[in-house]
């Protein structure tokens, strides 16, 4: 998010108002957007300034809400500490010894009976699928030992979440290593469950090649179901039931940023810190979906893939259509879509750039509903700006400028320097 990217914060959302919070770090500062897209300084926090100097200089945070909001648990990832802040004292102090670090980016933590775990992960140039958990009286992290061995990593890219009311963790999809010249990782195909209980993992089955069509893996765990965003269709993933199911909607675009809340039976995703902010029901998605198939199985016969196909066929149709309309994809760092509007920038970069309607009509969305039309041409933007800050260095490609002639408007430029790396890229 822009505003919580420009220095280092802790961030979380509440879960008795959905506001979202964030301690910005280096002023000691708490804020809360109060109303959505309006941030409020609600004063200092109280830390002792020691426990800054072993954090980074940038970094990323998972949080978890512990007694009912009266604490919020931080870890930072690949690092293995562990911060604590209590609303009621503003207290913000870190609450672990950790020495030795750099394994666990990436991880899938979560908490379970009060406790917190922390299982694969990241570093040292391999995955890993290592069980840990945090030893609150030694104040480190310890090992946990499974009676058998199960899949051969995990990570949060994958299928992978914590069932609190069955008391088990599912896993599959997680990398796999490739130590190779080449190195590119691949994805298990492999789904476990790990039950607490019996402390022993069980090979559920392959998981359904269906959901290896695309490169977007932007998966989200509620605690009972997978979601698995697909532009304008979402993948609804039980893995108790083992289904799989398809919802799909034209006027309904499922992309997102990967800030992620959930309330019920409620799903929050956060665009930006402007206030962008999209909700649904699952039971609704629910009720409109359609079986597509099991999620996993041990033997998964021809007659099986055919059915599949025909019905992913009927199903998406219409964004298969929507995918040839707007022609294939360069071979290049952006998709077709992306493409498509960088082209109409650089074409009007010295003729005053793009008003919000032109970029609707680069990105072909005159058929979608306002909103739908302003979350698509921000994810797209942002997207955008987040490959050529990574791969160029450019933090800021896509610039938004308000209109002189009409303020309720906007214009969208690019950046000198990115027309300039543009230029090459297109050429």
């Amino acid at each position: 998010m822009e505003v919580l990217a420009k220095s280092r914060n802790f961030y979380w959302v509440d879960p008795a108002t959905t506001y979202r919070n964030y301690i910005q770090l280096d002023n000691y500062e708490l804020f809360i957007e109060r109303t959505p897209g309006q941030w409020v300084n609600e004063g200092k926090v109280k830390l002792d300034p020691k426990i800054l100097n072993d954090i980074p200089p940038s970094f990323d945070t998972q949080y978890f809400i512990l007694e009912g909001g009266k604490k919020i648990r931080f870890t930072l990832k690949g690092t293995g500490q562990v911060y604590e802040y209590e609303p009621a004292q503003r207290t913000f102090k870190r609450i672990d010894r950790t020495f030795y670090r750099g394994y666990n980016f990436d991880a899938v933590q979560f908490m379970r009976q009060g406790k917190l775990y922390s299982f694969g992960g990241y570093g040292f140039w391999h995955f890993s699928n290592v069980l840990t958990y945090y030893d609150e009286l030694r104040a480190e992290w310890e090992i946990l030992r499974p009676k058998n061995i199960g899949p051969t990593s995990i990570d949060s890219k994958g299928f992978s979440g914590y069932a609190q009311k069955l008391d088990v963790f599912y896993s599959g999809a997680s990398a796999i290593t490739v130590p190779l010249e080449k190195f590119k990782p691949k994805l298990g195909e492999d789904f476990f469950v790990f039950d607490f209980k019996t402390k022993s993992w069980t090979f559920l089955g392959k998981i359904n090649s269906l959901l290896d069509q695309s490169t977007n893996w932007d998966v989200f765990w509620t605690g009972t179901y997978f979601l698995k965003w697909e532009n304008d269709q979402l993948f609804i993933i039980d893995p108790t039931n083992n289904e799989v199911l398809l919802y799909q909607n034209n006027e309904k675009f499922f992309t997102t940023n990967g800030q992620y809340f959930v309330k019920g039976d409620t799903v929050y995703n956060y665009w930006n810190d402007k206030g962008n902010i999209d909700y649904f029901s699952v039971k609704e998605i629910l009720n409109k979906a359609t079986y597509v198939g099991p999620f996993y199985s041990r033997e998964t016969p021809l007659l099986h893939y055919l059915l599949i196909f025909c019905i992913i066929c009927s199903a998406a149709g219409s964004f298969w259509i929507y995918k040839r309309n707007i022609g294939n994809a360069r071979a290049g760092y952006f998709d077709s879509l992306e493409e498509k509007l960088l082209l109409a920038l650089m074409k009007r970069h010295t003729k005053g750039g793009l008003s919000s309607q032109q970029v609707n009509d680069s990105l072909l969305l005159h058929t979608k509903s306002f909103d739908n039309q302003r979350r698509v041409r921000i994810n797209v933007i942002n997207k955008i700006n987040q490959k050529m800050a990574h791969h160029y260095k450019i933090s800021e490609a896509i610039v938004r400028l308000a209109s002189a002639e009409d303020k309720r408007q906007s214009i969208y430029k690019l950046s000198p320097e990115a027309y300039q790396r543009l230029k090459e890229y297109f050429k």
